[in-house]
């Protein structure tokens, strides 16, 4: 599903509903390599073997078991796929970040306050390859893309973020921070998440996740 509809943009952005696959379709693949490549040759990032969503390195990509419920934006320039970011739909209940034990109990009290898990997506595996990193027109096009899937399918949004200025740039966009909602995915992380809150305020309440994939179908 293309999302960007202006012609005279040197970016295309596509939507790329997992659950409607039985195998993800190659730009997947190269989003999961983007992300190898920032997160892991970059930055020197290694996910640990315990990972409760099972994330791991696997032929020079980064997955987890939540890609296949996932639905994936990716930034397409001259053909390479230069930024990619992952909305999250729980498995058997659970969304990926209460999956970890460190998930702080402020923010499993901020899903179940607002509908549980099935009235929300996360927002993860956000990533840009360095030569287009601080451009705004990217950053503008994966915050459509996330404010248009929520949107669409009447969804609280929650994500996680370690730069301050990450932190700003989401409540500039109306997020608001989960007080006491900083944890770190694996001890041996060097640094602690901020959970923040996209509020969804006409979500039907009988909208379920089930539902993701018989709507998708008509995209």
């Amino acid at each position: 599903m293309r999302l960007s509809l202006d012609t005279s943009s040197p970016y295309d952005v596509y939507g790329i509903v997992g659950p409607m696959h039985k195998k993800l379709p190659p730009a997947v693949d190269k989003a999961r390599r983007l992300l190898f490549k920032v997160y892991v040759e970059e930055q020197g990032w290694i996910p640990g073997s315990d990972n409760p969503v099972n994330l791991r390195i696997e032929d020079g990509m980064i997955v987890d078991d939540y890609d296949a419920v996932s639905v994936w934006c990716i930034i397409n320039f001259d053909g390479d796929v230069i930024g990619c970011g992952r909305f999250t739909l729980p498995i058997d209940g659970l969304l990926d970040v209460e999956r970890y034990t460190s998930c702080p109990d402020s923010v499993r009290r901020h899903i179940r306050n607002n509908g549980g898990p099935g009235a929300f997506v996360t927002f993860t595996k956000l990533c840009v390859d360095k030569r287009h990193r601080g451009n705004a027109e990217v950053m503008s096009l994966i915050a459509g893309a996330g404010d248009a899937f929520r949107l669409m399918f009447r969804l609280h949004g929650l994500v996680t973020a370690i730069e301050d200025h990450a932190v700003r740039w989401h409540l500039k966009r109306g997020a608001v921070e989960i007080e006491n909602g900083s944890f770190k995915f694996e001890t041996q992380d060097p640094f602690k998440v901020h959970t923040l809150f996209y509020l969804c305020h006409n979500r039907p309440s009988n909208l379920q996740p089930s539902n993701i994939k018989r709507i998708s179908s008509s995209l």
